[in-house]
């Protein structure tokens, strides 16, 4: 009398499972490394953001608006506002019009002498620094463990933002 049988012998559930293991362990690594670049490229995408945010600020308040590294380092975040006295630092009654404060782990942001601290836009859409010379330079956007190629913002002395991607060396 024939058998008729349903399911799966043990031999076969095992080798699928052999299968799903195998195709899981390379999976899974790259998953890590594109949400670290897609973590690089929101940082940087932000980053923009708060330039645009300063710059169209600036020119539309007819005066000084700063974007300011907290605690001396980018990578802790930063905040947009507007300079209303002149004197280069938030005062009391000097409007705040951007805090960000929440980066992921994993990254560093760090800019060259000219932007190492701040970054300050003119009433014309220009960045210059208190003193009146023009402000240039680069903020570098990496990934610690130094896998990734490094987002790279480089600010003109006429105020506009370009990105570039730069190899993992561009970081310190």
């Amino acid at each position: 009398m024939p058998r008729n049988s349903h399911g799966f012998t043990l031999v076969e559930a095992l080798v699928v499972l052999a299968a799903i293991a195998t195709i899981s362990s390379t999976a899974i690594p790259a998953f890590g490394r594109i949400m670290h670049a897609q973590q690089l490229t929101s940082a940087s995408n932000r980053l923009v953001g708060a330039f645009i945010l300063a710059r169209t600020e600036a020119i539309k308040r007819r005066t000084a608006v700063l974007i300011e590294s907290t605690d001396d380092d980018w990578s802790n975040g930063w905040s947009v506002y507007a300079d209303l006295d002149g004197n280069g630092s938030q005062d009391s009654g000097e409007p705040l019009l951007l805090q960000v404060a929440d980066l992921p782990g994993g990254l560093k942001i760090q800019g060259n002498s000219p932007v190492r601290r701040y970054i300050r836009y003119t009433p014309d859409g220009s960045a210059k620094f208190q003193g009146g010379g023009f402000q240039a330079g680069t903020l570098n956007i990496c990934d610690q463990a130094g896998e990734l190629p490094a987002r790279q913002l480089i600010l003109s002395a006429t105020g506009r933002v370009r990105r570039n991607k730069a190899p993992t060396s561009a970081c310190p």
